[in-house]
């Protein structure tokens, strides 16, 4: 079982404090009022649940509200985050009064819960070793009604007793917070607190006067600034106003009128160079026309002719194909003829020879006849023949003279077509040299209004060149960029100017010369600091420091104001309380510290008087102790020579003693020296009287949690031990934690910080001051 993590983030004066990576020993420093004694009461009301529970230690309800936060604990593999998963008793299967006798030592009290301390051993052993002790405690309950004691052995808090029981407790937790109020000897000397008051007051005036001497410089700065800065202001205005009042606009219609006038030259010679071009090709466009004109005026003057020629040449085709038609007839007649004169020849010679003279006669007469028939066809077909070459050449004068020179009938027919053919070309040609006259025309004509519109383009840019020129009274654009280069360059200084003296003396109106009246008047309220704190500069960091320092010092004026106020209304409030307690005839003082020893001394002869009373009604229950007294014999179990009680406490004591025994008919703690001499617990030293009930400790963590290591939570247990004891007794908390155990110490001793310095490997060392989270 361990403590891994603890968070309070409010708990009266305690806020933001974070406990964790917490090893198996951690020590926690502080010094007195540091909050070490609340943190421990806030993990307490964290771990117990119950009203009752928490009444087991002294004054854990001082401060009225729970406190904000938890603890987590780990115990078998498994978180448990308080007080939101119940308490800590319920978990382990204890008592609270485990908690406050065994695992925690608050306030450096070691002791068992005071006044039961018989009855916690008896207790313990019965639930360590399984008595059933049940009907004896009725009889014992019966016996504390009898004696008006209370379960545990009090007081009882009946009305009919005048509420003894709570008077007494009121009465020791007003001791213990007079014994808080008298550890605080830094908070609680009144003469140390007005003395500090005094110098806090002396410190603070000499600040304030440093602070007025800083902010009148301060003041004298800002009057040299604003004078200087107004100065620049109004002769930049003055600068700007001596200027040509020149405009973007201005630097637009320039740039793009002499942008206009170099583009549209450059497009009008263009322009007036293809209008030339344009120009020459409609008159070479006119010239094809006409020559197209022209030469189809030619071609029809002489198509009557070959028109004529044209007929001429269809009747001599007739003629030559008539001709064609006889020519394989005709070309037979000399051979037929041939043929004819040789049997004519053959038929004269059979006459002449006499043989059959009148056949042969007969056939000598028709040969003849065929003969004369033939050589007339062939006659009449050389006439005809040469009538068509009269006619061929008659036809090709004609075609001469057409223009023609052919030698073939056939080149006759081609040129008669191909005149034909050039009159439709020249009729084409005139067709497409009209056409091209018009798109060249209409090219002209376009060109021409472009030509017009860059001309008036260039002179509309000339002209508002002109009037920018008059407008600005500048020469040139160079000489334009120039001054809007300058005047860009006085209106942004201008404009920071304006923006430096706006965050300075803020702004003041809507126009600049209103402005600038009101910043004057500004300016000249500080002219009365012109001379003011000579030779300090303003110092921006030292001016929040001395803040920071008044700020600081007024903060510790008030505490200390408060702190005394709260000291004397302590006082008055203790005595106060006292008195109702004490119920004196006189009432008792309380102005002074003087006072509340006298109310202490009080207090304490009351609360002596009433335990005593309480010790003696408690002898009346010592006849039920003899009846359970064999049950109770048996706490004698929890101590021995080996157990180990015994063997801390031998070992703490450098061997001075020998074992721890319990007396159960005393219900006190004895120890045995090395020579068998028995010693109460009462008659030992208080050293040695924390180191005993340390050892019981120890030994009753280990027995009721099994065997289990836990966690120890320790508040400075050892406040009367000397050097070597406290070595000793750190040195078995330190074995302790190699063991397993988880010791967190709190302490305000120097020489517990010290010794353990020397454990750092083993040790972690926190102080309170580490623990606030400041995130």
């Amino acid at each position: 079982m361990r403590i891994r993590e603890v968070r309070v983030h409010r708990y009266g004066p305690l806020s933001d404090i974070t406990l964790t990576d917490i090893g198996n020993f951690t020590l926690v420093f502080g010094e007195n009022e540091s909050g070490k004694t609340l943190l421990i009461d806030a993990i307490l009301r964290f771990l117990l649940s119950g009203k009752r529970d928490r009444e087991l230690f002294s004054r854990l309800d001082r401060v009225e509200r729970n406190p904000d936060g938890f603890i987590e604990i780990s115990r078998q593999d498994q978180i448990f985050r308080f007080p939101d998963d119940g308490s800590l008793p319920d978990l382990l299967d204890i008592h609270a009064k485990d908690l406050r006798n065994v695992l925690v030592v608050r306030a450096s009290d070691l002791q068992v819960h005071e006044g039961e301390e018989k009855t916690y051993y008896a207790e313990i052993t019965d639930r360590l070793t399984g008595i059933h002790r049940e009907p004896i405690k009725k009889i014992r309950d019966k016996l504390h009604v009898i004696g008006m004691l209370t379960s545990t052995g009090k007081l009882s808090d009946s009305q009919d007793y005048g509420k003894v029981a709570s008077r007494i407790g009121d009465t020791k937790e007003l001791l213990l917070e007079i014994n808080e109020l008298n550890e605080r000897p830094s908070e609680t000397d009144m003469v140390a607190l007005e003395a500090e008051l005094l110098d806090a007051m002396e410190r603070r005036v000499e600040a304030t006067e440093e602070l007025e001497r800083l902010q009148k410089a301060k003041k004298r700065e800002r009057y040299e600034s604003g004078k200087k800065l107004l100065g620049g202001l109004e002769q930049c205005i003055k600068n700007i106003e001596n200027l040509p009042a020149v405009e973007q606009e201005h630097y637009d219609d320039w740039r793009d009128a002499e942008n206009t006038i170099q583009g549209t030259s450059k497009a009008l010679q263009e322009g007036e160079e293809e209008f030339g071009e344009r120009e020459e090709e409609l008159e070479a466009t006119q010239t094809e026309l006409q020559s197209a004109r022209a030469h189809l005026q030619e071609l029809q003057s002489r198509k009557p002719a070959v028109d004529d020629l044209e007929r001429q040449a269809q009747k001599y085709r007739e003629r030559v194909e008539a001709a064609a038609s006889r020519s394989p007839v005709i070309g037979l007649l000399p051979r037929i003829g041939g043929a004819l004169v040789l049997l004519l020849g053959l038929a004269f010679i059979a006459i002449l020879v006499g043989v059959q003279p009148a056949f042969f006669t007969v056939a000598a007469l028709i040969l003849g006849g065929l003969l004369i028939i033939a050589g007339g066809a062939w006659l009449v077909d050389r006439l005809s023949e040469g009538k068509s070459r009269k006619a061929w050449e008659s036809l090709r004068l004609d075609a001469a003279r057409a223009g023609m020179k052919v030698e073939e009938f056939e080149d006759l027919l081609e040129s008669i077509l191909g005149f034909i053919g050039e009159i439709e070309q020249a009729q084409e040609r005139i067709t497409r040299a009209e056409t091209q006259k018009g798109i060249v025309s209409s090219s002209v004509g376009i060109q021409e209004d472009q030509i017009k519109k860059y001309r008036g383009e260039i002179a509309e840019a000339e002209e508002t060149l002109r009037n920018l020129k008059e407008d600005t009274g500048l020469a040139s654009f160079e000489a334009l960029e120039a001054t809007r280069a300058e005047l860009q360059g006085l209106e942004d200084l201008q404009t920071a100017l304006l923006a430096k003296l706006g965050a300075q003396f803020g702004e003041a109106g809507e126009h600049v010369e209103e402005t600038l009246a009101v910043w004057r008047a500004r300016i000249q309220e500080l002219a009365e600091y012109e001379e003011a704190a000579p030779g300090m500069d303003y110092d921006k960091a030292r001016e929040a420091e001395i803040e920071e320092q008044l700020e600081a010092l007024d903060i510790r004026i008030a505490e200390l104001e408060e702190q005394l106020d709260g000291i004397r209304t302590e006082i008055a409030k203790i005595s106060s309380q006292a008195n109702r307690l004490l119920a004196p005839d006189e009432q008792l003082p309380g102005d002074t510290f003087e006072d509340l020893t006298m109310i202490v001394k009080e207090l304490r002869d009351f609360v002596k008087g009433v335990d005593e009373r309480a010790r003696l009604a408690w002898a009346a229950i010592e006849l039920l102790n003899e009846i359970q007294g064999e049950e109770e014999q048996k706490v004698k179990g929890l101590f021995g020579e080996d157990d180990v009680a015994s063997q801390h406490f031998r070992a703490i004591t450098g061997g001075a003693y020998e074992r721890v025994e319990y007396d159960p008919d005393d219900g006190e703690l004895k120890v045995i020296r090395g020579n068998g001499e028995a010693l109460r617990a009462y008659s030992l030293s208080s050293g040695a009287y924390d180191q005993l009930y340390l050892a019981t400790r120890l030994s009753l963590a280990s027995q009721i949690l099994g065997g289990e290591p836990g966690f120890l939570l320790l508040d400075d247990p050892f406040l009367t031990s000397d050097s070597k004891r406290l070595a000793r007794q750190l040195e078995i908390l330190k074995q302790l934690a190699g063991e397993g155990w988880q010791i967190v110490y709190f302490s305000v001793k120097e020489e517990v910080r010290d010794q353990l310095e020397d454990a750092k490997d083993r040790v972690i060392i926190r102080t309170m001051e580490s623990l606030v989270d400041t995130n």
